[in-house]
């Protein structure tokens, strides 16, 4: 007997279902999708990062609010149809609509009359959609909208929502004990992929023709390189390891930065991997052991404790200190499209809260002319230089070194906010 093809819009639909009811997280689902994971998650990503521009266009057909369901499965049908140049429009409303039959088999006849009209009507809806406020053109909650147009001014405020609605590239940084950037290019080009340097930081940096996953390139299972954006380079560079250090990279996981951090330290050097969640932990194990990194000690704790920090090198200070905090992520927007409707000015403090928190904390165990790196992918003043500045009025025994801000636009890259603190 031929199995029956899974449908791949019934997976992202039930996906986007669960997250608009519950706002769980939807890259936990989308782990465990094995078969078509890359459509998959174009469906589920770009659908919820286009929420408000899907509803706008659902709106001009509807006049009443639908169940989770039924709404998951027009915005998978209409992102199809307005943002997805590569998809039949035949399969996409058809195969939509057998996702609906699956659930709810009344409601297939309406959405695919919905879905029909949004197929005769692209074109004006298209048009339509350049007319509207920025929040709703680039479907973005209104609040980043006015923080961001107040904090940078309209235009930066305009390209960046453009830029957050971009697909995220891939980019790999080769393993320096291993191999060189042009060695391994020379790699790629053998096994024909068509792989180009990115302009952040091209002696480090590699960018991945899109759709290839990094677990199928050569050397891969070997630890050739790493996944991670440039912009975390910049916290790198700041903190600056040397041969022989102890650091502490206190919210480690899945492990990019304490993996570059252990290359420099060395074989006489020691990196402290630390995280507060056992899951991430795991996955920051099975890198750092791709990786062959020999000389990270991964270990679990809050950092915003300084008993697990202490515990974590037997009350020894460290050298330098790496604190790349939790924040409200709207610096990698791209990457972690759902993040944007988390946004909240509550949020917003609870979060500069904590990072002040494991800030005091991690300070504490820092060697005299030593260096600690805060770091964040927030874009929010509050959870960077103003978070600094008010730190160090505080605390006169330390001074700031550097800080750097990027800017995703005009860097290609996440952005991120990174300071460098010295102890006197």
């Amino acid at each position: 007997m031929t199995k029956k093809p899974v449908n791949t819009r019934l997976i992202a639909a039930i996906i986007i279902a669960d997250w608009l009811k519950t706002g769980n997280f939807p890259d936990r689902a989308l782990s465990r999708v094995t078969n078509d994971r890359a459509f998959i998650t174009e469906l589920v990503y770009g659908s919820v990062r286009r929420k408000e521009s899907l509803k706008w266009c659902i709106n001009q057909f509807i006049g009443k609010d639908q169940e989770w369901f039924i709404l998951s499965c027009l915005m998978v049908g209409t992102y199809q149809l307005i943002f997805m140049d590569n998809v039949e429009t035949y399969a996409a409303i058809n195969e939509t609509v057998e996702a609906v039959k699956t659930e709810n088999p009344h409601a297939a006849g309406f959405v695919n009359g919905v879905l029909r009209n949004c197929q005769r009507k692209t074109d004006e809806l298209k048009d339509g959609l350049r007319m509207q406020p920025l929040a709703i053109r680039e479907s973005h909650p209104e609040i980043l909208v006015q923080r961001w147009t107040r904090n940078f001014g309209a235009e930066k405020c305009a390209d960046l929502c453009t830029f957050n609605n971009n697909r995220p590239e891939t980019i790999i940084i080769p393993n320096i004990l291993k191999t060189t950037i042009d060695d391994y290019l020379a790699l790629l080009k053998e096994n024909d992929i068509d792989a180009r340097l990115h302009p952040l930081f091209p002696d480090i940096c590699i960018i991945l023709p899109r759709g290839i996953s990094p677990a199928k390139l050569p050397g891969f299972d070997d630890g050739l390189f790493s996944v991670q954006d440039p912009s975390t380079l910049n916290s790198i560079a700041l903190l600056d390891p040397q041969p022989g250090e102890t650091v502490l990279d206190a919210c480690a996981a899945p492990g990019g930065k304490a993996i570059l951090i252990a290359q420099k330290v060395g074989v006489n050097g020691n990196v402290i991997a630390m995280d507060l969640h056992e899951d991430r932990l795991a996955i920051l194990e099975e890198n750092a052991k791709r990786m062959d990194t020999d000389n990270i000690s991964i270990v679990q704790g809050d950092a915003s404790s300084g008993i697990s920090i202490k515990k974590a090198n037997n009350s020894e200070k460290y050298h330098k200190i790496l604190l790349d905090v939790p924040c409200t992520n709207t610096g990698v927007l791209r990457r972690r499209p759902d993040a944007r409707w988390r946004f909240s000015e509550k949020r917003l403090k609870e979060l500069a809260i904590l990072q002040d928190s494991m800030l005091n904390s991690a300070s504490q165990f820092l060697a005299p002319g030593g260096t600690l790196v805060y770091s964040t992918c927030s874009l929010e003043p509050e959870e960077g230089e103003q978070l600094i500045e008010k730190w160090l009025k505080t605390h006169s025994e330390f001074e700031l070194k550097k800080q750097v801000f990027t800017w995703p636009p005009e860097t290609g890259s996440d952005g991120t906010f990174a300071a460098s603190i010295v102890r006197k």
